[in-house]
């Protein structure tokens, strides 16, 4: 007797969890087929006749070159000789932009000069064949280089050869033509305000490694390879 009442039960639970299991695949697969598809933004710009997204990039803030050249492993005079703008490698629903940088002169870092590098930054505008368009407009305040003038880069590489911003439009100085350098962030930034008019010479003086720092740079980017 109690091996029967043993043999039912047994029956009976295993009925249930195949019934569960039957529920549960039902359900997922409904809602997978429910699930909106990521559309691109090629597709959106079609479908509406434009894609405009504001950006508002979270990112550390510089109050003293000190703080923002011990965050930048590399420091350039570099001069912006062409951009394009694409589908950012990490997501598909978002803008970046490239600019091919020749370096000038090398502040920090082992870059050789003549050498061109490619800086990445989010934001920018894809144009379509069709007329339509899609665009990641950043704020106000952050100045992106210009083609053909010359800057004062402070950069970091993440997980890839592309070169970033430290610090986002703070890690960007403008050298105009009177020989001094125009910081490319708020101006109401202490950064800003230390460094706004500084003669290129005295800017590059407080930057600038010394030959050892640079060997030493060299020895360690030997060792990595």
């Amino acid at each position: 007797m109690k091996s029967r009442i043993r043999i039912s039960l047994f029956v009976i639970a295993a009925i249930f969890f195949c019934a569960s299991s039957l529920i549960v695949r039902n359900v997922w697969m409904q809602s997978a087929q429910n699930s909106p598809k990521t559309v691109s933004l090629r597709d959106r710009a079609k479908r509406d006749g434009k894609v405009v997204t504001k950006l508002f990039p979270r990112l550390a803030r510089y109050d003293t070159l000190e703080a923002l050249k011990k965050d930048s492993p590399t420091i350039i005079v570099g001069t912006i000789m062409s951009k394009a703008t694409r589908v950012s490698s990490h997501s598909e629903s978002a803008i970046s932009t490239d600019y091919s940088v020749r370096v000038d002169e090398s502040l920090k870092g082992i870059l050789d000069i003549d050498s061109v590098i490619r800086v990445n930054q989010v934001g920018g505008k894809l144009r379509y064949e069709d007329g339509t368009y899609a665009e990641m407009v950043l704020p106000d305040y952050w100045k992106t280089p210009q083609l053909q003038k010359t800057y004062v880069l402070f950069l970091t590489t993440k997980d890839t050869s592309d070169y970033h911003l430290v610090g986002g439009p703070q890690g960007l100085f403008e050298l105009v033509s009177s020989g001094v350098v125009k910081p490319q962030g708020l101006n109401t930034d202490e950064l800003f305000h230390a460094h706004d008019g500084m003669s290129m010479k005295k800017f590059a003086e407080r930057v600038r490694t010394t030959v050892e720092e640079r060997a030493a740079l060299r020895g360690r980017a030997s060792n990595l390879r």
